[in-house]
């Protein structure tokens, strides 16, 4: 159904990041997304109390998505001549 890619300390910043969060087509729009983040999630806080992740600006949904599950940007950056906004949550 999907694929997760995770960091659990991003030497950038030695916090946790998400590197990728894919769901399968077939599957988007349903409750699953959310289901396998908050399951993620679920087993994260054991280990950690903040997340981040980057999502192209003009990726509405995604952008929609993310902020359901509680992530906030805090910075813009360019990635390849796109707009990115850089997101985090604190549980």
């Amino acid at each position: 159904m999907g694929i997760v890619d995770f960091m659990i300390k991003n030497p950038l910043d030695n916090t946790p990041w998400i590197e990728s969060f894919v769901i399968h087509k077939k599957f988007q729009g349903s409750n699953i997304s959310k289901q396998a983040y908050l399951y993620f999630e679920s087993m994260l806080r054991r280990q950690t109390n903040t997340c981040r992740l980057a999502v192209y600006k003009r990726n509405k949904s995604a952008v929609c998505f993310w902020g359901k599950m509680g992530y906030t940007p805090y910075e813009e950056k360019v990635h390849e001549g796109k707009v990115c906004l850089l997101m985090e949550k604190r549980y």
